[in-house]
C-alpha cells in the first residue's frame, strides 16, 4: 500500500537586511519559508519584500538580488515618484480626503475642503508640510478626544479613573497606542482618521488600565466602552492598508 509522506512546515522566519549594489543599496525583508522558489516583490510604498527557501544559501541570495539589482533599483523609484506624487494631489484628515491645490500664493494655507500650496514647491516640500500640519493638529485634537473618552469611560467603569491615567503622543511606526502602567500613548498619525477609529483606539487603550492582556475580562470591558469595536477594528485595519500605500511609511499593527 502507497503511504503518502507529509512533509511537516517549518516556521516562517522575517529578517530585515540590506543589499549594497556598487553605489546604490537597498534595505529589504527577507521571508524565509517552506515555499520552493525565490520570489521579489515591490511593495506599494517601495518596499522590497524578498520571500524565499529555508535551505537557499546566503551567497546564492545575494546572487540572484545582483541579477536583479537594476530591475529592484529602478521599479523602487518609479513606485516611489507615483506615492510622492499622489500624496501632494490629496491628504486625509479625520477620515476625509482634502484636495491639495497649486496657485501663485507664496504661503502654506487652509480652506474648507482644501490645503493651498506655492505652485514652486516640489512634492517634497508639499508632503513634508502636510506631515507637519497634520501632526501639530494631532496635539489639540487628540487630547480632547482623549478627555471626552475618559470621561464616559469613568461613567461607564468608575475603576478607569481611579487609576489616574496620563497621555502622551507622539508618532509611532507599529501601534496606534500602547498603555504601560498609568501612562497611555497614542500615535499622532491617528488624525489622519475618521473621529469614531480614534475612540476606538481610545477606548482600547482604557481597557487596558484594568486588563493588561487581551482576555475574556478584557474583551468584556471594551465591548462595554465600545460595543462596535470588531467592526471599528475592521474599518480601521482597510483604511491603514489604504493610508499606507500613500500617506505613510509602515502600517501600524492591529490592536
Amino acid at each position: 500500500m502507497f503511504t503518502r509522506r507529509i512533509r511537516k512546515k517549518g516556521p516562517t522566519v522575517k529578517e530585515s537586511r540590506e543589499f549594497v549594489h556598487g553605489a546604490e543599496s537597498f534595505p529589504y525583508q527577507l521571508i524565509r519559508t517552506d515555499r520552493r522558489s525565490t520570489a521579489i516583490q515591490i511593495d506599494p510604498v517601495g518596499q522590497v519584500i524578498v520571500r524565499a527557501p529555508h535551505r537557499l544559501s546566503k551567497a546564492h541570495l545575494e546572487k540572484i538580488l545582483s541579477e536583479k539589482a537594476q530591475w529592484i533599483i529602478s521599479k523602487r523609484q518609479f513606485v516611489e515618484e507615483q506615492s510622492l506624487s499622489k500624496r501632494a494631489e490629496e491628504w486625509p484628515v479625520l477620515g476625509e480626503l482634502l484636495s491639495v491645490q497649486k496657485g501663485q500664493g507664496s504661503n502654506f494655507s487652509t480652506s474648507v475642503d482644501a490645503f493651498h500650496v506655492p505652485v514652486s514647491w516640489t512634492q517634497e516640500k508639499v508632503c513634508d508640510c502636510l506631515n507637519s500640519y497634520s501632526k501639530k493638529k494631532a496635539l489639540s485634537y487628540l487630547p480632547l478626544a482623549y478627555e471626552r473618552c475618559l470621561e464616559r469611560a469613568g461613567t461607564l467603569y468608575p475603576d478607569i479613573l481611579s487609576t489616574k491615567p496620563y497621555l502622551r503622543l507622539r508618532k509611532m511606526k507599529r501601534s496606534w497606542g500602547n498603555c504601560r502602567g498609568k501612562r497611555i500613548t497614542l500615535n499622532t498619525e491617528l488624525y489622519k482618521y475618521a473621529p469614531h477609529l480614534i475612540d476606538y483606539v481610545i477606548y482600547h487603550e482604557l481597557a487596558h488600565l484594568i486588563h493588561a492582556n487581551h482576555g475574556k475580562g478584557f474583551y468584556a470591558l471594551q465591548a462595554l466602552l465600545y460595543p462596535n469595536w470588531k467592526s471599528a477594528k475592521r474599518e480601521l485595519h482597510q483604511a491603514s492598508v489604504q493610508y499606507t500605500q500613500l500617506y505613510y511609511s509602515s502600517q501600524p499593527k492591529a490592536i
